[in-house]
């Protein structure tokens, strides 16, 4: 299993660390976080059981298109590109988020 090391800071924080970044006034080093977030509660919502068990079905079921996860889970198609948004910005996975019956398909960035 991959080590992912996640930062927790205010908004402000996280947006001045970007400019600074950005300016090239700092340089992230290897192991500081690549991930951030603005508080724990958000960390538990991403990693929230119902959020982990949709992810292991992407895994295992390979969905080709939302409205296929949605077969596979039950729910509504559109549910998918609302959550879907934290992991893409993480980097947790792929998913084409605008259209529901996308010809792209939900995969994690590891598979």
């Amino acid at each position: 299993m991959k080590k992912m090391v996640i930062g927790i800071a205010s908004q402000q924080a996280i947006r001045a660390r970007a400019l600074a970044i950005a300016r090239g006034d700092h340089q992230p080093r290897p192991n500081e976080p690549k991930i951030w977030l603005t508080s724990m509660r958000s960390l538990a919502e991403v990693l929230s059981d119902d959020n982990r068990a949709l992810l292991r079905v992407i895994r295992e079921q390979k969905p080709e298109s939302l409205s296929q996860l949605a077969e596979f889970t039950g729910a509504r198609p559109a549910i998918y590109r609302v959550r879907s948004r934290p992991w893409n910005a993480m980097g947790w996975s792929r998913c084409a988020a605008r259209c529901v019956t996308c010809s792209l398909s939900p995969r994690l960035a590891n598979s």
